[in-house]
């Protein structure tokens, strides 16, 4: 989800592609069974978290391989806001990444994170985040350093070699292998649908209630396939399709932001003097402003007091980050960003920067294992140099082409699963699927959604006709009545495409 910006620009790719059970495992299960009854056996003990008031922590114990459940295992950690009804259901959120953090979501936000204008929600279930595998709460998996994360942070390459040189130069993924080859080699997404249903059954429910959003969709995805007969309610937001490799995610991204861009610079003279290029100015002129700020800061960082040097990679990042807030306050902090880098206004940059820009060891390690394990790909440096030449047709997307062009270059390193095919999500769940995404998401485009649809024999679509990356935690109030209705009763829209306006 639209949350923290990942600092490098492997974690602009968080909304891995689908995937299914890794080859090695079981085929969709049914039954937990023997030497996974101890874990099935466990339940939630809630105890007041140390560091959240007004929440509630636990965790629960699973397998590191499934594959060898009498083995080493690892801890999930949940969280819950203090429920009004300890007996109502649990509705488990994940907020997308991978890498994001559920339960810093969740008592971050709490009752807003769903139909804030809904009471209903809070009443009939209780909030829980499960951090997946290698997050958070849960064990963690850190393979670099805040030195590392720096580094990702210098100016657009914008010659053939400097391509070159920074498609060679992302070594993440051996590091992960070599200092944590345990949890590198199971972190995937199949894994972790198995370790949300032991967290399903942990927490006392026959079915599984879940909300997720960007990459937390695909989870949801994956859970379906792996699990049919335990989908309850099941919300999927901004939604992931399946794409042949990590180059389509990147080229849809691409073209997705930079339609956003322009539908960004289109509005800007409506905005009158907020307009950072000036009120008065048609789309090309807006553009042709944004291009000579990035061509000064190319030039010229600005040199906070605090922190590294604000490249033109930097803008461009945070650029992406708000254009997926959208309309409202993202685009008007875009402007605010934009205007403050135009005027030399340290201080402010980097506190976007500090608030939207920076990255942890942690989500960086798993937002690149799980990406790159989900989906194994290999390649060439080359291959990024083509791949930028082809986004930066006047027609695709030439403003970021330069940070989506090395996204499949992050996994040419990657060994754990080179030379495996990558993998179908086939659901043959019955269960009613409520999915939700926006007209105009940059990073899950709508197509997405129409594709993952069909995956599912009983599913409608609410489509947000808005600005923006994930749809149903804007307080839409057409998105906030179906989603009520179909957690509350189960039942879906009438019609299998019903449209919110914005």
């Amino acid at each position: 989800m639209g949350g923290r910006l990942k600092a490098a620009v492997v974690a602009l790719s968080c909304l891995v592609l689908m995937a299914a059970s890794v080859s090695g495992l079981a085929a969709p299960a049914n039954a937990a069974g023997g030497a996974l009854t101890p874990f099935y056996s466990q339940r939630v003990a809630w105890t007041p978290c140390l560091d959240a008031v007004g929440s509630e922590c636990a965790t629960v114990q699973v397998p590191l391989d499934y594959r060898k459940p009498r083995g080493p295992q690892i801890t999930i950690g949940l969280l819950r806001k203090t429920p009004i009804d300890a007996a109502a259901p649990s509705l488990v959120f994940n907020p997308g990444g991978p890498g994001g953090s559920a339960t810093s979501w969740v008592e971050s936000a709490g009752s807003l994170l769903l139909n804030p204008a809904s009471p209903d929600i809070t009443a009939s279930f209780n909030l829980v985040g499960m951090d997946p595998r290698g997050v958070g709460r849960s064990t963690q998996l850190n393979c670099v350093s805040a030195e590392y994360l720096a580094a990702q942070s210098h100016g657009l390459p914008t010659s053939a070699r400097e391509q070159v040189a920074y498609a060679t130069g992302i070594p993440l993924n051996e590091v992960c292998a070599r200092t944590n080859k345990g949890l590198t080699s199971n972190i995937g997404t199949d894994s972790v649908a198995r370790d949300l249903d032991i967290v399903r059954s942990a927490l006392g429910e026959a079915k599984l209630n879940f909300y997720g959003a960007s990459y937390g969709s695909y989870l949801g995805m994956m859970y379906a396939h792996t699990f049919p007969d335990r989908v309850g309610r099941l919300i999927l937001d901004g939604v992931n399709a399946p794409f042949p490799n990590m180059t389509g995610i990147a080229v849809a991204q691409a073209i997705g932001t930079e339609q956003l861009l322009r539908a960004w610079a289109d509005s800007c003279d409506s905005r009158g003097d907020s307009c950072p290029a000036g009120p008065g100015k048609s789309m090309s002129e807006v553009l042709a402003w944004f291009d000579n700020l990035m061509f000064i800061l190319r030039d010229n960082p600005l040199e906070p007091s605090i922190g590294n040097a604000i490249t033109d990679r930097d803008i461009l990042a945070l650029t992406v980050e708000l254009l997926s807030a959208g309309q409202g306050f993202g685009f008007a902090d875009l402007d605010r960003l934009l205007a403050a880098a135009g005027a030399r206004d340290v201080e402010t940059v980097n506190s976007f920067r500090i608030a939207y820009g920076l990255s942890t060891a942690d989500a960086t390690s798993v937002n690149q294992a799980v990406n790159c394990y989900d989906r194994p790909t290999s390649g060439k440096a080359k291959a990024t140099v083509d791949l930028d030449r082809r986004l930066s047709a006047p027609r695709l997307a030439p403003h970021f082409a330069p940070l989506f062009a090395p996204i499949p270059a992050t996994c040419f390193h990657w060994k754990v699963r080179r030379g495996k095919p990558n993998l179908v999500v086939a659901p043959t769940t019955k269960a009613a699927v409520l999915f939700i995404n926006g007209r105009n998401d940059p990073k899950t485009p709508h197509r997405m959604a129409e594709t993952s649809m069909r995956l599912f024999p009983h599913a409608s679509l609410l489509t947000w006709e808005g600005f923006g990356h994930v749809s149903g935690t804007r307080g839409n109030a057409c998105i906030n009545d179906a989603v009520a209705a179909y957690l509350t009763t189960g039942s879906l829209p009438g019609s299998a495409n019903v449209s919110c306006a914005s």
